[in-house]
């Protein structure tokens, strides 16, 4: 069946939380190239929540990446940068990061770095040995504590496991 914001098949990025925690939309949002869902996750702490989705853009890797996502998402990391909350971004870029000579992944990391983000997989995240999907915190936080992956072959994705350091309460029990 058709999802995603265009209703097209295929593609497109999920995410879930523990029941404690309330997960609500603040928006949805295609902007030229870029598809993202904006949520708030409030529980023992407040965690901004940006989904991202990029279709494929076909070209291949090493060559020019299309620059009207990265522009797209530019202007998010900006917007993003006069937030004063935590925030996390995850998604599928469908960047080869991995590829660290591909103009697309050093203009990602340039953005990145600038904005003040880095970005945490490290590691195959596709079927094909790439890293498309990615989780990114800011620079200033140790928000994300640890991140992986695992293939569980549902999908040509791996799925991606965020550890949170804010998911660790003092006084708070893992069975509560």
């Amino acid at each position: 069946g058709a999802n995603r914001l265009t209703g097209q098949s295929g593609g497109g990025v999920g995410i879930i939380f523990r029941p404690n925690y309330v997960v609500t939309s603040r928006s949805v949002v295609k902007y030229g190239k870029l598809e993202y869902g904006d949520f708030m996750v409030r529980g023992p702490f407040n965690l901004r929540v940006i989904i991202v989705y990029r279709q494929p853009s076909g070209l291949l890797v090493g060559t020019e990446e299309d620059p009207g996502f990265l522009l797209d998402f530019e202007a998010l990391l900006e917007d993003l940068s006069e937030y004063s909350g935590d925030v996390l971004i995850a998604g599928d870029f469908n960047i080869h990061t991995d590829v660290h000579n591909a103009a697309g992944t050093h203009r990602l990391a340039t953005m990145l770095d600038s904005c003040g983000f880095r970005q945490h997989v490290k590691g195959p995240t596709h079927k094909s040995g790439h890293t498309l999907d990615l989780v990114m915190c800011r620079n200033d936080t140790n928000i994300c504590e640890f991140v992986r992956s695992h293939d569980y072959k549902i999908s040509d994705h791996h799925t991606v496991f965020i550890t949170l350091s804010c998911d660790k309460v003092e006084g708070v029990s893992e069975s509560e």
